[in-house]
């Protein structure tokens, strides 16, 4: 399988992949026996529909039966309170600068000790739908909560026998010890006087989102927002995705059925000459070293072909997307690799500038090295006004920059 669910004794212990204190706190919740599990998308959506404060609308769900609904499903609506996008004021990423870990794990064990006396719901889904990337994710979430629930498993891939089957016969991640996502979710939580409890390591006092992206868990407290739960998910699928070897990539697109049944995706090109033509001509410059009017013409010959390029861009597709026997790939392939060249070799150049690459961050006077839970490098441009490559030099040399001797 992708992400891995049970471990011999050998595998488990401190500083083994796959376990942390934060992940011991946040799993062993899962476990209580409070915990009632949610097995299918129909569960959660009875669970919510009688919810309190639930608004069950008129509005039928498309094609809900193909996704584990009754027929007659009907859209839900809930009030998720003040906050209705992402808050990013809470979130706390365990490892980066700054972010106490100790009093952090403290917070989060008070939390999942206070829901000892709730009923805590539990549900599964897979993150990727693709044999070569699946993962588990888990969330754990306390009765009244049900909306967040059934939407979370309504926008991942909820354990139909389809994809239960998939999942057993796709790759392992991380040579097979890559452990499944939990999140704990408490949207009721507020802070408190407990004993040995410190809330001064929150970056929001009232609020929490807290990441421990190497172990694959995150404890969401008084949240009460859809998106941070579904974000918070991507946000772990990402970090495993990345560390693995993968490109994380999220995004959608707009399929439209015609009458004669036939598909197609709608992607809108219009602007995109409009932009290049106008965009370009912001700058006429192709290169600030050399102002000559034959270098002039040949800017506003490629700012032409590439305006013309986009328009029969567009076109192309527009004809696709009418043409659903049409052959795509391989051409959409070659215009965008044609597309990337002519960008790469002859757009006008920048203002002369200097990167330079730091591996460590702690070469900084200002930083306190016994704050710091993990070295992470960075990279500085200088971009500069010089009209030349030599009088840029000479500037930057004059800051003390480090240039190769020839």
């Amino acid at each position: 399988m992708s992400t891995k669910a049970y471990y011999p004794i050998s595998e488990i212990g401190a500083g083994k992949v796959g376990f942390s204190t934060t992940r011991s706190i946040i799993e062993a919740a899962f476990y209580g026996n409070n915990v009632v599990k949610v097995n299918t998308l129909k569960e959660a959506y009875e669970l919510a529909k009688n919810s309190p404060g639930t608004v069950v609308t008129d509005m039928p769900i498309k094609d809900g039966e193909t996704f584990g609904l009754e027929k007659d499903a009907k859209v839900l609506l809930f009030n998720d309170g003040a906050v209705t996008g992402r808050y990013a004021a809470a979130r706390r990423i365990k490892g980066e600068p700054g972010v106490d870990e100790a009093k952090l794990d403290k917070v989060v064990m008070d939390a999942v000790y206070e829901t000892r006396w709730k009923t805590m719901y539990h549900a599964e889904c897979f993150v990727g739908l693709d044999p070569e990337f699946m993962v588990k994710a888990h969330l754990l979430i306390p009765e009244g909560e049900e909306n967040i629930l059934y939407n979370w498993m309504l926008n991942f891939q909820y354990m139909s026998d389809e994809y239960v089957k998939m999942y057993k016969n796709s790759k392992a991640i991380g040579d097979g010890k890559e452990p499944d996502i939990y999140i704990f979710s408490d949207p009721q939580w507020a802070p408190h006087d407990a004993p040995d409890v410190d809330y001064s390591c929150l970056s929001d006092p009232l609020t929490l989102c807290y990441f421990d992206t190497n172990a694959n868990c995150a404890a969401i407290l008084g949240m009460r927002y859809f998106g941070e739960h579904k974000k918070g998910t991507l946000t772990m699928a990402w970090a495993l995705a990345n560390r693995n070897g993968y490109a994380a990539c999220h995004g959608g697109q707009k399929e439209y059925v015609l009458a004669d049944g036939s598909k197609y995706v709608a992607l809108i090109f219009a602007l995109l000459p409009i932009v290049t033509y106008y965009g370009m001509n912001l700058d006429k410059k192709l290169d600030p070293k050399k102002k000559s009017r034959q270098n002039q013409e040949i800017f506003d010959l490629f700012r032409n072909g590439l305006t013309l390029f986009f328009v029969l861009m567009g076109a192309y597709f527009l004809y696709a997307m009418f043409n659903p026997n049409f052959f795509k790939e391989v051409s959409i392939a070659f215009i965008f690799g044609i597309m990337f060249i002519g960008i790469g070799n002859y757009l006008p150049r920048v203002p002369q500038n200097y990167t330079l690459g730091i591996k460590e961050q702690i070469i900084f006077p200002e930083i306190n090295i016994d704050q710091i839970h993990k070295l992470s490098g960075m990279d500085i441009t200088f971009v500069t006004s010089a009209p030349t490559d030599k009088e840029a030099k000479a500037l930057l040399t004059a800051f003390g920059l480090p240039f190769k001797k020839k």
